[in-house]
């Protein structure tokens, strides 16, 4: 048993453990350290659906009305009508190529040449609207939609889609994830 002078040690190193974690949390959810983006600071729209921090450090935000990228400063990529009609996810590759999946097909973007490319239902997609993009371990690219999951092979061009007739229990797929080997 316990003496009374062991316990109040006891409940002093506990009280002093106690207030360091609550300061270290404090410490972490410091509000003055959060800086709101708005359209006011160059942000294209205010409604966010997909940010994502390149491999250099840059922040792209994907939102209903295009997407716009922040370096210390918003510039906004104005030249590609398909993310007009709103960005709903970022993919970067690993060579930095980023996919856009948007509501009017998928961008392939560089941006160390600034050259993109559209690829749409028209060309295989099950839809258009592109909600989660993935690129598995043999390079192709995955492709979830409001119409299933279309299979994008960039060696060859061939696409493949599976729905619910394929076994997907729903053709509505808002996310996609690489399973371990």
């Amino acid at each position: 048993m316990l003496s009374q002078r062991h316990l109040w040690a006891y409940l002093v190193v506990v009280c002093l453990s106690l207030s360091t974690a609550i300061s270290a949390v404090q410490a972490q959810v410091d509000v003055s350290r959060w800086h709101p983006f708005t359209t006011l600071n160059g942000l294209v729209d205010n409604s966010v659906n997909a940010v994502l921090q390149d491999r250099y450090g840059v922040l792209w935000f994907g939102t209903n009305a295009g997407v716009s990228r922040f370096d210390g400063s918003f510039t906004t990529l104005t030249d590609i009508p398909a993310l007009d009609s709103g960005v709903l996810t970022i993919y970067e590759m690993a060579d930095g190529t980023l996919w856009l999946g948007t509501n009017n097909g998928a961008v392939r973007y560089a941006p160390a040449t600034q050259e993109w490319e559209v690829l749409t239902h028209d060309q295989g997609m099950a839809s258009n609207q592109v909600r989660s993009i993935l690129a598995d371990r043999e390079g192709h690219l995955w492709f979830g939609t409001n119409e299933g999951v279309s299979q994008y092979d960039p060696a060859n061009g061939e696409w493949r889609t599976f729905t619910t007739a394929d076994g997907l229990s729903h053709n509505t797929v808002n996310a996609i994830a690489l399973g371990p080997d």
